[in-house]
């Protein structure tokens, strides 16, 4: 055991008095590292330099397709955006309404917006009957009367407790979504002396 110490007080001793020569080596390791070629020098391609390597010569590559912009690339785009290029919420629709895009925006209000919203857009989804908050109804003048950018925006970014669905929803499918609500607005809203006579037939017989 005696011996055993010794040899550990030794061993300590000769790393204490080589201490500074082991500062020294991780310092140079450490500049070394730092400053040499490899990284502070790196070869690279400067923007417009030509290149070898490219059968086209060119250093700047196109942008692989599929690649998320840096930065707000929607600016200016309507259909992008919900607003027109002085940065004004658009009010119609954007994209063309067709009978396609209205059934695509029933699926999707089903899936994201009936729960809270419910299936006739009244706010009286399945989260109110579990006690939580009601959303506003669409069916209320100040519903009916939004821009159809701000339902984007709404969409989009979220708006008070309704969280953002811009990474969920696809952009043409969040229209086909306002496309099916302004559709249920209208459901509940139009003037039935407006309707033919067929047209009042049909809406009588159903359910």
């Amino acid at each position: 055991m005696k011996i055993a110490l010794t040899s550990s007080a030794r061993i300590f001793r000769m790393v204490r008095r080589g201490s500074w020569l082991w500062v020294l080596a991780a310092s140079l390791f450490i500049l070394t590292g730092c400053g040499g070629v490899g990284m502070y020098e790196q070869p690279r391609y400067d923007p417009l330099d030509p290149a070898d390597f490219y059968a086209d010569g060119r250093s700047a590559r196109d942008i692989p397709v599929g690649a998320v912009p840096v930065g707000d690339a929607s600016a200016g785009d309507p259909v992008l955006s919900g607003k027109d290029a002085s940065g004004t919420l658009v009010q119609e629709i954007p994209v063309p309404v067709t009978e396609d895009l209205m059934k695509r925006g029933e699926e999707r209000y089903n899936i994201y917006c009936s729960p809270c919203h419910g299936v006739d857009g009244g706010g009286n989804g399945v989260i109110v009957q579990h006690g939580l908050p009601a959303p506003p109804s669409f069916h209320s003048r100040v519903m009916y009367d939004m821009p159809a950018g701000q339902y984007f925006e709404t969409i989009t970014n979220g708006y008070g407790r309704m969280l953002p669905y811009g990474y969920r929803v696809k952009t043409e499918e969040r229209w086909a979504i306002i496309a099916y609500i302004h559709a249920l607005q209208l459901s509940q809203n139009t003037d039935p002396n407006l309707l033919t006579p067929e047209e009042r037939q049909n809406l009588d017989t159903q359910p």
